[in-house]
């Protein structure tokens, strides 16, 4: 994950639409012209100035979401023994 160099690049990636994450545990984005935080299921939405306030000294992280693949022949092998 790309580490936000300062709290002002974190604010121009959420108003490029990106998505922000502390330890990869919560999601920052913007969502009606103001900051969403999601984290275990449940989330808050922040003004600007809210969101300023309270985060200006956290260290932000581009949020990348984890590719899933699958094993082809772990698949492979499922189905024929599980072959119908």
């Amino acid at each position: 994950m790309k580490k936000c160099e300062n709290f002002s690049e974190a604010i121009a990636y959420l108003n490029e639409g990106e998505m922000l994450t502390t330890r990869e545990l919560d999601q920052f984005f913007i969502h009606k012209q103001r900051v969403v935080r999601r984290f275990h299921g449940s989330h808050y939405t922040l003004s600007f100035e809210d969101f300023k306030e309270l985060y200006r000294d956290t260290v932000f992280y581009l949020y990348e979401e984890a590719e899933e693949t699958v094993d082809p022949d772990k698949d492979e092998a499922y189905y024929r023994y599980y072959k119908k």
